[in-house]
């Protein structure tokens, strides 16, 4: 069983201020990115970006691979980033979630819009190098920001979380969280009276079950419900595609007991 470990910060910030959790880091990638831990469930990790400053040499913040992000994306909003960490040790497919927990309404210049760059790297030169791998830039204020993406097994990734907007009434707090849907985290049943396909899938999928009267729930990865529904007959099509990317938990039960499913969607 693999260890789960929760990241927890010991201070905060003065009284007064919006911002109740301290930064990851305030300086530059290479030196001082947060270490995360890839866990089966979301467990999060507090930061903030109020304050943050960007790296000596500027990372671009144009969004040139796969993502939903486009050219409005500045290359000037690398000012308020902080960097978190990791090193895959499989090619298992992971999720990123950045759920903003303060400063969650506004427009233009207010409001905290988060959005998340995966990059390789190289530090050891004098002038490190940075190749953009995926990038999340949902466009939504107060919104989590969401990618899967399917890492290289032992590279090294840096992730970068940084607000669209450049103004300081732009920045807020978050959590962070990295999730490998194919460690055991929630036990799936082997019962063979239940089938859901196509999975993964695009958001759209079959449920096909031989129990009656079977009553579905669904959950994403920080445990809120999405769908709860009633099955009537022995077949169901469900429509997520107003999801996003990720990992989905299907508790499913019968007269008979209870199963539990996991679902991935990429689209």
């Amino acid at each position: 069983m693999k260890t789960k470990l929760l990241l927890t910060m010991f201070f905060a910030l003065g009284a007064g201020n919006i911002f109740s959790q301290p930064m990851c880091n305030n300086d530059y990638a290479c030196s001082s990115a947060k270490p995360l831990t890839i866990n089966a469930t979301c467990i999060p990790s507090s930061c903030s970006t109020n304050g943050a400053t960007g790296p000596t040499t500027t990372v671009n913040a144009f969004c040139t691979a796969t993502g939903n992000c486009t050219a409005q994306y500045l290359s000037t909003r690398w000012q308020d980033d902080v960097w978190f960490s990791i090193t895959p040790s499989n090619n298992d497919p992971l999720t990123i979630t950045v759920h903003p927990t303060s400063n969650l309404t506004g427009t233009g210049n207010t409001g905290f819009d988060p959005d998340v760059f995966v990059y390789t790297y190289n530090c050891v030169p004098a002038t490190p190098t940075f190749t953009q791998q995926y990038c999340g830039c949902n466009g939504l204020v107060g919104q989590d920001e969401q990618m899967t993406f399917t890492p290289n097994a032992g590279t090294p990734y840096l992730i970068r979380v940084f607000s669209y907007g450049t103004a300081t009434t732009n920045e807020g707090d978050f959590t962070i969280c990295i999730v490998d849907p194919l460690m055991t985290g929630i036990e799936e049943s082997t019962n063979e009276t239940f089938m859901i396909y196509p999975n993964p899938s695009s958001g759209k999928f079959t449920i096909e079950t031989k129990e009656q009267e079977t009553e579905i729930s669904i959950v994403n990865v920080v445990g809120e419900k999405i769908l709860s529904l009633k099955m009537i007959s022995d077949k169901s099509e469900i429509d997520l595609n107003e999801q996003p990317n990720g990992i989905y938990f299907l508790n499913i039960k019968t007269e008979n007991g209870i199963a539990n499913k996991k679902l991935i969607i990429n689209k």
